[in-house]
């Protein structure tokens, strides 16, 4: 009988088709199969039978990889992670403390020359 891996989740996740129960008659294809992912199912839909959110039980369960799942969530939240530091040029600060410096000054010479 022909049905989807257990790892499908609708547009998530895998879209192969396991035929003859798929690995160690898991339900699981070939890709997706490791040795304990059944048992770390059962624990996922224990975890969200006691209340815990999908996406907790995916991390408690070990479904899902911590960093993985920071990654690709700080991306659906419309933010991306700052993979690496870059220094700014010599001179900006001082380039920006002179604007700053100037357009204070500029303002107090305005303020000074109006009529009160």
């Amino acid at each position: 009988m022909d049905t989807p891996c257990k790892a499908n989740r609708g547009k998530h996740g895998c879209e192969q088709i396991v035929t003859d129960g798929g690995v160690e008659n898991s339900g699981f294809c070939g890709d997706c199969f490791y040795p304990t992912i059944v048992e770390d199912h059962e624990k996922f839909h224990q975890l969200t039978k006691e209340g815990y959110s999908r996406t907790q039980a995916a991390l408690m369960s070990g479904l899902s990889d911590p960093e993985e799942f920071a990654e690709n969530h700080a991306h659906r939240m419309g933010t991306a992670p700052i993979t690496s530091v870059t220094q700014d040029e010599d001179g900006c600060e001082e380039e920006l403390q002179d604007e700053l410096t100037s357009e204070i000054l500029d303002r107090m010479e305005d303020d000074s020359q109006e009529p009160a």
